[in-house]
């Protein structure tokens, strides 16, 4: 996808990179001329949302350009972030998954902090129920809590949105996404917007939603922690990749081992709860071979791995 752009050959090579950068290579490129590596990570960026009619396998490409950007703290590159959000619901989720409420909000707070008034102008000119909206919308409340003296701003723009959409968009109905929103701020001016939904029954689930109110008001504001480039790798990618890796092996151990359809279902089932790698094959009566690549997904052979369990 990047082989015809220009960029530099060590930026490459975290770009095309399926697994978590070494912290030698990303402080290698972090000590890169800073505008040089903002320009290439945004060229990169900018092609895959041109290209995004024709995505067939999904990669890292574009959590690593992020996670680059907003460890640069690169605020002029906001524009690039919405224009991100600003891709279909599909899009979306096919490169950032759960990404997209567990760690994207940092990106919208990191590049957009000061610049509250674009990031409600993007809300404002798009449809709250667009993931790339809740993205945005979820940073401005992380902003709230983390920039108090912007709390009053945010809140008061939140209840403006919220009220507007009851008056215009009767189709509109409040989600549990709208409730961690209207609530994390901890402010009893949001309780205006609660009201008038609850009283018109555009609500989903009502009963969580009175559950989740009583037991809002006794807990603490959810303030998440800003995380280092090589905590997010750390906490978001690595554990997907193995995760999905392990999927991926036991689903071709599967194909090759009717006989034993059964069993493998049953442990394909627990790891999907569990998502415990610590699965002992020496009991499974399954054949594979010593020299074959362990299914756990570490990338060790079976022989130096699960074979020693």
């Amino acid at each position: 996808m990047i082989k015809n752009i220009s960029i530099s050959p060590i930026v490459r090579k975290l770009l095309e990179s399926e697994t978590t950068p070494s912290v030698e290579l990303l402080n290698q490129i972090l000590s890169l001329p800073k505008q040089n590596l903002i320009n290439e990570i945004e060229s990169v960026l900018n092609l895959i949302i041109d290209l995004s009619d024709g995505y067939e396998q999904r990669n890292l490409i574009p959590l690593h350009c992020l996670f680059i950007l907003t460890e640069l703290e690169s605020e002029d590159s906001l524009p690039l972030l919405l224009k991100i959000c600003s891709q279909s619901d599909d899009f979306l989720e096919f490169y950032f998954e759960d990404l997209l409420t567990d760690s994207m909000w940092q990106d919208t707070l990191v590049l957009g902090k000061n610049n509250v008034d674009t990031l409600f102008k993007f809300i404002r000119e798009n449809n709250l129920q667009m993931a790339g909206c809740n993205v945005i919308a979820d940073g401005l409340s992380q902003i709230a809590l983390h920039m108090p003296h912007l709390r009053n701003r945010i809140i008061t723009d939140f209840l403006e949105i919220y009220i507007d959409l009851f008056k215009h968009n009767k189709d509109y109905v409040l989600n549990y996404k709208d409730l961690i929103r209207l609530t994390e701020i901890n402010a009893i001016e949001l309780d205006e917007a609660i009201k008038l939904f609850v009283k018109d029954n555009r609500v989903e689930d009502y009963e969580i939603w009175k559950q989740f109110l009583v037991e809002s008001t006794t807990k603490q504001l959810e303030i998440k922690q800003l995380l280092s480039i090589k905590d997010r790798y750390k906490l978001t990618i690595l554990p997907e990749i193995q995760f999905n890796k392990m999927i991926e092996n036991l689903n071709n151990l599967k194909s090759l081992n009717n006989n034993d359809s059964e069993l493998i279902d049953n442990i394909f089932n627990e790891l999907l709860l569990t998502e415990n790698s610590g699965i002992n094959v020496s009991n499974l009566n399954i054949n594979i071979g010593r020299n074959d690549f362990c299914f756990c997904g570490s990338g060790k052979k079976y022989k130096k791995c699960c074979m020693k369990k």
